[in-house]
């Protein structure tokens, strides 16, 4: 008698399970297979990497911008650190200012004996004479004063200071005229110390008090040669 086949085989198959069938790990790969996992961690790997090259360049880019800005405070424009000492020695008078870059300018002259000043060379007298090298809270908050808005001040006392900064890199680049012609020296009219050197200095026949063209709160003198 021909032999029955079982219930639900196939001819040639019989109870043979299909390859897709098989467990995982067996016969074809499975997904938690070590080839899924290379392929996995070389995706991520690509991805991570694509990630750090893009986090180099920002970390990069912040370090160079970071730099320009300590530079920049410890390495301020010759018009700022001029501006700054107007600040210092006349409050937000613009002719106090134009009167001492100056007197600045003139020593620079006399200092270098070169024919042309450089605003390099006017920014060094600044530190050499006035007090802007001096120590005090006044001074400390002048030496940060920026090339721009004071965060402290109101939009008036900004507006003053602005003017105050466009006024030494005026007189600096020769676009402001100097209202204390001649002038060498400049001291507080109600600092009794200084007041009291200029009148021993002007006795002595070394200076001569300047009369400036524009109302100032500083005394103006030229040297007597």
């Amino acid at each position: 008698m021909p032999t029955r086949r079982a219930h639900g085989t196939r001819k040639g198959v019989g109870n043979k399970k299909l390859p897709g069938a098989q467990p995982p790990g067996k016969g074809a790969e499975a997904p938690n297979s070590a080839t899924a996992y290379f392929a996995i961690f070389s995706r991520a790997w690509y991805v991570d990497g694509r990630m750090r090259g893009a986090l180099a360049k920002l970390f990069a880019i912040l370090a160079i911008a970071s730099l320009v800005v300590a530079f920049e405070l410890e390495f301020p424009s010759p018009a700022l650190v001029v501006a700054r000492t107007c600040w210092i020695e006349g409050g937000f008078s613009e002719a106090d200012c134009a009167g001492i870059v100056g007197a600045l300018r003139n020593q620079a002259h006399a200092t270098n004996g070169r024919r042309r000043v450089t605003p390099e060379q006017i920014a060094e007298r600044a530190w050499a004479y006035s007090a802007i090298k001096k120590d005090s809270e006044r001074i400390a908050f002048a030496l940060k004063l920026p090339d721009g808005d004071e965060p402290t001040w109101n939009a008036a006392t900004n507006r003053l200071w602005k003017a105050i900064r466009k006024t030494a890199a005026d007189v600096i680049a020769g676009r402001r005229k100097n209202p204390c012609f001649g002038a060498w020296h400049w001291n507080a009219r109600n600092l009794k110390r200084e007041a009291q050197v200029a009148i021993a200095a002007v006795e002595a026949g070394k200076w001569r008090a300047v009369v400036c063209s524009e109302p100032t709160a500083n005394a103006f003198f030229s040297v007597v040669r």
